[in-house]
């Protein structure tokens, strides 16, 4: 992976079983692509959605 994006995705063997997320989260990035693709969501609303975490 490109150093930039490594700084934000990470993949984790004991983590969804390998896949893609967001570095320091259990969020697959293939959720936040489904969530702004086919859910419509903007990317702002996603972030507000884990604001608390």
């Amino acid at each position: 992976m490109d150093d930039e994006i490594s700084k934000h995705i990470s993949k984790s063997p004991g983590v969804y079983g390998g896949r893609a997320c967001i570095a320091g989260h259990r969020i697959r990035v293939m959720d936040r692509v489904v969530w702004n693709k086919m859910r419509g969501y903007s990317p702002d609303k996603i972030v507000n959605m884990f604001s608390d975490f």
